[in-house]
C-alpha cells in the first residue's frame, strides 16, 4: 500500500522511534496516506496547514523540532522556506513507485505519542497539544458508535488537517470502511 511504502521510506531515512514528523500537505488522499506512513513507524505525526504563513510553520517546527517534513512537491518550497532548509524534506511524489509495499513490523505501545496538534494561539503562543494511541483510537471509537458510522456512509472532512478534530473523520472512516 501507499501508506506502507511512506513508512518504509520514513524508516530508511530516520529508523523507528517517537520522533516527530511534520505533514504539509492540502486535504488530499496522500495526506492520509503520509499520516497513517507515520504511524507505521511508531513516530509521531504533526499535521501543518500550508495556507498558514512561512513563519507561523516556522515556529511550529521550532517548537515540536520534527527530524523531517513529509509533503508534496506543491509545498516543498514552502516546507524548506518555513524550515529554514534545515529539515531533511521528502516529498512523497519522489517515492519510488516500486519501492515495498510491505508493513513494517513496529510495534507501537498504545501510550506512544501518535499526533501533536498546535492550538490557534489565540491566548498568547500556539500550544502543541499531544494525543495517545490508546486516546485517539478511544475517541474515533466513540465518535463512530454515537454517529453509527458503518461502511455505508460518507464522512465530510471540513477541518483542516492541522485540526484535532479533522482526526476524527478521518479515522471514524477508515476504521468503519466508510467513504
Amino acid at each position: 500500500s501507499y501508506a506502507n511504502q511512506i513508512a518504509n521510506k520514513v524508516l530508511l531515512h530516520h529508523g523507528n522511534g517517537s520522533g516527530r514528523i511534520a505533514l504539509l500537505f492540502d486535504q488530499c488522499a496522500s495526506a492520509i496516506a503520509a499520516t497513517i506512513g507515520v504511524l507505521k513507524t511508531g513516530h509521531v505525526f504533526v499535521p501543518l496547514d500550508a495556507s498558514n504563513p512561512a513563519a507561523r510553520i516556522n515556529e511550529i517546527l521550532n517548537d515540536c523540532q520534527p527530524m523531517a517534513i513529509l509533503t508534496s512537491h506543491t509545498h516543498a518550497d514552502l516546507a524548506r522556506q518555513a524550515s529554514n532548509g534545515e529539515l531533511d524534506i521528502i516529498c512523497l511524489e519522489d517515492i519510488d513507485e516500486k519501492a515495498s509495499v510491505e508493513p513494517p513490523s513496529i510495534k507501537v505501545s498504545p501510550e506512544a505519542i501518535a499526533y501533536i496538534f498546535y492550538t490557534s494561539g489565540s491566548t498568547g503562543a500556539p500550544k502543541g497539544v499531544c494525543q495517545l494511541h490508546r486516546n485517539l483510537l478511544h475517541f474515533v471509537s466513540v465518535y463512530s458508535r454515537a454517529l453509527n458510522v458503518t461502511a455505508d456512509d460518507r464522512l465530510s472532512l471540513l477541518y483542516s488537517l492541522s485540526f484535532s478534530a479533522s482526526n476524527l473523520d478521518i479515522f471514524a472512516a477508515l476504521l468503519n470502511s466508510a467513504t
